[in-house]
């Protein structure tokens, strides 16, 4: 058979015609990334007991494969190492928790979902786009939890970690997101559930790009921890902060945001008209009475923007 194999890791298998079941050759550890690709006629793999790591997509759109033997000995299985394939979606419509040798890899829960004792890890982007997922619970089996695990769960409110677990890897929490890309308002404190010391939240932090995932947990950091270097980001952002709360329609926040006392006559100012201008009637009026309390300017007809 077409095996391209290097070091115990099968990097290619190349189809062949008529060729319907593959068995991989002993010796090989590591089934490589995309080593399957696009094989579309390929319907039963035999993974031999040895391989520790398949690696991401893996078998990537084989899409007539609809029978995998995986080995106890199989550790790690990365992104969507079976994307795409008849296995996995037969294997998740008749548990909507797919665990194999402990890694929950794949999810299509709704509702109130409950992971198993016994799990170890939460692949990335195990829960990716589970938007009828209101709530989980996480046994203390679970070692860490993979980059955007929950990412565009719009309707994740709830997350419980079982007592018992003193750490808990997290790579980027920031899997726990609403579909504009900013942090769910109820999960904000997740990062105190899963037990991850102040550093580790500032490094998250630091390493966040999206402006509105960085505001949303600048703001956790700052009112939660003293000394955080949040704050200094809230301070020397205030305007833009602000803006992006008005757009949100924030309120909560943006008081809070203010009470920093950081933004200036003419940035109040022009937060006002952009509030007006979006009509954002309820940020319009806690701008503007900040404006009224702070720069001694009334402006009587602030109460005709409630509606």
């Amino acid at each position: 058979m077409g095996f391209t194999i290097n070091n115990d890791v099968l990097e290619k298998y190349t189809e062949e015609n008529g060729v319907t079941e593959v068995i991989i050759p002993d010796g090989v550890k590591i089934i490589g990334e995309m080593a399957f690709e696009n094989c579309r006629n390929i319907e039963k793999v035999i993974i031999p007991n040895g391989v520790t790591e398949i690696r991401k997509f893996a078998f990537y759109w084989c899409s007539a494969l609809v029978d995998i033997s995986i080995p106890e000995s199989v550790e790690t299985i990365e992104d969507e190492a079976f994307y795409n394939t008849l296995w996995l979606w037969n294997k998740i419509r008749a548990n909507p928790l797919l665990i194999i040798n402990g890694l929950l890899i794949k999810s299509i829960a709704e509702g109130d979902a409950v992971i198993p004792q016994g799990v170890r890890s939460i692949a990335n982007h195990a829960f990716y786009g589970c938007s009828k997922l209101t709530s989980i619970t996480i046994p203390e089996s679970v070692e860490s939890i993979g980059k955007e695990a929950f990412k565009f769960c719009t309707k994740l409110s709830s997350i419980t970690l079982v007592s018992g677990k003193d750490s808990l890897t997290v790579n980027s929490i920031f899997g726990i997101v609403n579909k504009n890309g900013e942090l769910n308002m109820d999960t904000r404190n997740l990062l105190d559930f899963l037990k991850v010391d102040l550093h580790e939240k500032e490094h998250i932090f630091n390493e966040t790009k999206n402006f509105g995932c960085k505001v949303m947990f600048a703001i956790f950091l700052a009112f939660n921890y003293k000394n955080s270097t949040a704050e200094n980001f809230l301070k020397t952002n205030t305007f833009g902060v602000i803006k992006y709360l008005t757009e949100i329609e924030d309120c909560e926040d943006i008081k809070k945001i203010l009470a920093l006392d950081s933004v200036s006559h003419d940035e109040i100012n022009k937060l006002i008209d952009y509030a007006f201008d979006n009509k954002k009637a309820k940020a319009k009026i806690i701008l503007s009475s900040y404006r009224n309390d702070n720069f001694n300017i009334s402006n009587g007809f602030d109460s005709l923007f409630l509606d």
